[in-house]
C-alpha cells in the first residue's frame, strides 16, 4: 500500500516532510497523546542484570540491600519480576513475589510477567498462584492466552491458563 492510500501528497508536503526529519523530526508528546518514557531504575537495572546471567548471589545481595528495587522499573518500564519470568526460574519468581514485587505490573507496552512467563509450566503456575491476571491485555490487545497460543510446545501452558479462566473467544489485536 502507498501513504496515504487514495493519491500522492503534493510535492511541496513532501518537501516540508523531508525538511522536518531533515531537522531531527521532534513529535509533540501532548499531541501524539504519548508520554514521556519514565527514567530507568538504575538499582532495578542492577537486580535485572543479575538475574539475567544467573548469578544468584549477586541477585540475593542486591535484594538485600535494596529490596524496594523489586518495585522498580528498569527501561521501557520493564520489571525485575519480568526478568525472572523470562530469564529466571521460579524460585527466582517467589523470591521477587516474596519480597513484593506486583505479577500485574505491566511495562511501557502493557505487558505483564504472565504473558513473559508463558514459555514455561512452572512459572506460568507460580504467577497464577501469586494473582497474577489472567484477563490481563497488553497494548496491542494481546492476553497470556494469546502470546502462549502462538508458542511452539506451549499447549500445556494454555491448557493451564484456561483452567484459570482464560477466555478462548477473546478477539486479537486487529491486523
Amino acid at each position: 500500500l502507498q501513504m496515504p492510500p487514495t493519491r500522492p501528497l503534493p510535492a511541496a508536503q513532501v518537501a516540508v516532510i523531508k525538511q522536518w526529519i531533515d531537522e531531527g523530526a521532534d513529535w509533540p508528546d501532548t499531541a501524539s497523546g504519548d508520554r514521556p518514557a519514565a527514567p530507568a531504575d538504575p538499582g532495578a537495572t542492577r537486580l535485572m542484570e543479575a538475574i539475567r546471567a544467573g548469578d544468584a548471589a549477586r541477585t540475593a545481595a542486591l535484594l538485600a540491600d535494596a529490596p524496594e528495587t523489586v518495585k522498580q522499573r528498569g527501561p521501557n518500564g520493564v520489571t525485575p519480576l519480568m526478568y525472572a519470568a523470562r530469564r529466571g526460574d521460579a524460585g527466582r519468581l517467589r523470591q521477587l513475589l516474596d519480597r513484593g514485587a506486583d505479577p500485574n505490573a505491566a511495562d511501557d507496552g502493557g505487558a505483564t510477567a504472565l504473558m513473559w512467563a508463558v514459555t514455561s509450566l512452572e512459572k506460568t503456575q507460580v504467577l497464577l498462584d501469586r494473582g497474577a491476571n489472567v484477563h490481563a491485555r497488553s497494548a496491542d490487545g494481546r492476553t497470556p492466552l494469546m502470546v502462549a497460543a502462538g508458542l511452539p510446545g506451549a499447549a500445556p501452558v494454555a491448557r493451564l491458563l484456561i483452567e484459570r479462566g482464560a477466555k478462548v473467544r477473546d478477539r486479537g489485536p486487529s491486523l
